[in-house]
């Protein structure tokens, strides 16, 4: 039986066994989790249009929303009333950290993110955490030339484990200016402009729309203009042998403005390859062109297309250096998710996931065995 066959028969076990009844479970309270959490946000939105509406002498539309608001309200208190049972899971284990509890799909991946990588092997599942020692971690992650200079990142899922003799490491990160804890801020300007709007404020308006005009220039500048935005999944591998030189591979697209700008690569050669269609989708620069000709073969090529697809990446960037390869996929979304408020969770989700990992592992074995 060949290796893909014997991680998969653990995947039809594992799914089974652990997951199938406890997925049931999760998507009966995720449906009652959305409907507390739709109804609520509506009735905030409304009463708070309806204050608008009030005060801009919209008296119509104001007296619309706030009856809208009302029912919403109605309708989550009664339904609070005849369902009572909490919504959530009962965790035994301390050792998790207690933060993944505060997610949609926090409880789903503490029951069974560390069983399902059990079918790979010696790999665990944990949130990254910002210490000291974590942020100079990622400090020399950034520093390398595949990494655009950042003003702002955030981390969220970590995998680590080894895979034939080699370590592995996979690392969450949003590098933008536009993160999710500033979604909060620009909210409650937007608010407080509208709310000094109908107390006939105009110098409270202009002082709540500056800030955000000035966040929006800096998202325009830096995410947009510069294309320094990354969301997806750094994947940092760790080998026996070591590479003499460093080689950069990227895809030739217009995301790679901000490092041209922010690095400088004149101690590279651009590497120009026999494959035509190859050159028109990649650039490759190295301070080895004998190397990165032995590294950048057919099959790895094939392997890094397969990471790619896998992760629904919209481009990907590698760096060979020392004895590391790190990649970079941009997806643009959470990865590695176990659990969505606004759809059920079901089998297509982990083979998702299987398929994801398993494209990792076969990359380690490509580069051990080159």
């Amino acid at each position: 039986m060949s290796d893909y066959n014997v991680l998969k028969t653990k995947f039809i076990n594992f799914y089974q066994n652990d997951a199938k009844n406890l997925l049931k479970i999760h998507n009966k309270k995720r449906k009652k989790l959305l409907f507390y959490l739709s109804n609520f946000v509506l009735s905030f939105f409304c009463f708070f249009v309806a204050f608008l509406c009030q005060n801009l002498k919209f008296q119509i539309l104001g007296n619309i929303f706030s009856i809208i608001a009302v029912i919403s309200m109605l309708s989550l208190a009664v339904f609070c009333i005849f369902t009572r049972e909490k919504i959530g899971y009962n965790v035994s284990n301390k050792d998790v950290n207690p933060a993944l509890e505060s997610e949609t799909d926090g409880s789903l991946k503490i029951q069974l993110m560390d069983k399902f990588l059990e079918i790979f092997g010696d790999f665990k599942f944990s949130k990254y955490n910002y210490s000291k020692s974590a942020k100079k971690r990622f400090k020399k992650f950034f520093d390398n030339p595949i990494f655009p200079k950042i003003l702002f990142y955030e981390t969220d899922d970590s995998i680590k484990g080894s895979y034939q003799d080699t370590k592995i490491q996979i690392n969450e990160i949003n590098i933008s200016f536009f993160l999710r804890q500033f979604m909060v801020l620009y909210v409650f300007e937007l608010m407080m402009a509208g709310v000094c709007l109908c107390a006939d404020a105009p110098v409270g308006v202009f002082v709540f729309l500056l800030p955000l005009i000035v966040q929006s220039l800096f998202y325009i500048v830096f995410d947009v203009i510069l294309a320094s935005n990354f969301k997806g999944i750094v994947i940092e591998f760790d080998f026996l042998k070591k590479f003499k030189g460093e080689t950069i591979l990227f895809e030739n697209k217009l995301t790679n403005r901000a490092l041209k700008i922010f690095h400088d690569y004149k101690k590279y050669e651009e590497i120009k390859l026999e494959d035509v269609q190859f050159e028109k989708k990649y650039k490759i620069f190295s301070t080895s062109q004998i190397e990165s000709r032995y590294i950048l073969t057919p099959s790895f090529m094939e392997k890094l297309k397969n990471i790619k697809l896998a992760f629904r990446a919209k481009y990907i960037r590698a760096y060979f250096n020392k004895n590391k390869l790190v990649l970079l996929c941009h997806s643009k979304k959470d990865l590695f998710q176990m659990g969505n408020i606004f759809k059920n969770s079901d089998e297509k989700m982990f083979l998702e996931l299987f398929e994801q990992i398993k494209s990792v592992l076969d990359m380690a074995l490509e580069i051990k065995e080159g």
